[in-house]
């Protein structure tokens, strides 16, 4: 069974309340004045309908950037103005804004060149540290290896400590 038909009436009555700019709620309080039920999916459904019909004006696509005040303006041109600056992610991340609006600044605020950058595994200094540390146990363990034995004619052992070649 499809859904019941809304009275023309009570049709008319919502949409002039909404032309009015009233809420939903609003909208239910003043038709139950008038001893009419009404629920909130059948407001929401005329509602639609008012706007698939083209009695509204249409709302522009156009955003408003996001705008960053002065002192981020500054060490945003601060970081793009380095020799290896960071990517826009992690400017985005510093400012805690957007990386579209990085983005957008970069452009057209300070009207500054971009380079296409991959990523790059780099090591911080706490990284670097600890790879140090690890890797000189690794180290002294294969260090050992360095040392060959070799068999003379004369049948006895010796070892060889850093040969070159």
């Amino acid at each position: 069974m499809g859904r019941k038909q809304v009275d023309p009436v009570v049709q008319g009555r919502v949409l002039e309340l909404l032309n009015l700019k009233s809420s939903e709620i609003k909208i239910i309080s003043q038709v139950r004045k008038d001893n009419i039920k009404i629920l909130r999916a059948t407001i929401c459904r005329i509602k639609k309908r008012k706007d698939i019909s083209g009695n509204n004006k249409k709302k522009s696509n156009r955003k408003r950037w996001y705008v960053l005040n002065n002192r981020k303006i500054h060490s945003l041109k601060e970081m793009t103005a380095s020799i290896n600056p960071p990517t826009q992610k992690n400017i985005a991340k510093r400012l805690k804004c957007s990386q579209h609006t990085i983005w957008y600044h970069i452009h057209n605020t300070l009207k500054l060149p971009t380079r296409k950058k991959g990523y790059v595994h780099w090591l911080t200094g706490k990284q670097i540290l600890k790879r140090k540390q690890m890797s000189l146990k690794l180290y002294r363990l294969l260090n050992k290896s360095k040392w060959t034995k070799i068999i003379t004619s004369k049948k006895t052992w010796f070892y060889i400590d850093n040969c070159n070649g």
